[in-house]
């Protein structure tokens, strides 16, 4: 997503408009927000509550041709992060999700980004598979798992009420966010 200009993030809001997802007066106030505090059209959207996250994601997602999902507890194989240093990890805005075989799972806030592709794939050796998060998301699964040495009670105190909702959806899109959850748990993690 990099720096979105002014009509990259109309293109957004439009499409985003068109699918329904947002009116255009909360398209206008996102706008008005991102001029005055800076930042991306999707972070001023979920701010002002005209989307969710995960309805952005799926929108992003959707939009860049790549898998997307938002983080949570179980999508990341803690000993799979630390395959990546933690200062690159926290540079390239990247955290390791999960390997099977050759094939490493990477949460990236700018999937589309090629060099970082590159420099994660010289880094493990393995070939790369982008998903999409959003950058607080990110931040706040960097700050849970990229640390030096893992606390287990400090890890399980960290968690919030939220972490561990039990909820039931109903599945409206088998986009690629869905696929994404049925591959993990599918798949037992290899490493």
């Amino acid at each position: 997503m990099g720096s979105l200009t002014i009509e990259t993030a109309v293109r957004l809001g439009e499409q985003l408009v068109n699918e329904g997802l947002i009116t255009p007066e909360q398209l206008a106030e996102a706008l008005s927000r991102q001029q005055e505090l800076g930042g991306r059209l999707g972070h001023a959207l979920v701010d002002v509550g005209a989307i969710s996250s995960t309805a952005l994601v799926q929108a992003l997602s959707k939009r860049l041709g790549v898998p997307g999902c938002v983080l949570r507890h179980g999508l990341i194989d803690p000993k799979v992060v630390k395959c990546i240093p933690r200062e690159e990890a926290e540079r390239l805005k990247v955290l390791p999700m999960f390997r099977v075989r050759d094939t490493l799972t990477v949460a990236m806030v700018e999937p589309q980004s090629l060099p970082v592709q590159d420099r994660l794939r010289r880094l493990t050796g393995c070939t790369i598979r982008p998903v999409l998060v959003l950058e607080d998301n990110m931040a706040e699964y960097q700050r849970k798992y990229l640390v030096e040495e893992v606390n287990v009670d400090a890890f399980l105190a960290s968690m919030e009420e939220s972490d561990l909702r039990i909820s039931e959806t109903e599945a409206i899109d088998e986009g690629p966010i869905t696929d994404l959850d049925k591959m993990v748990e599918g798949s037992p993690i290899a490493n």
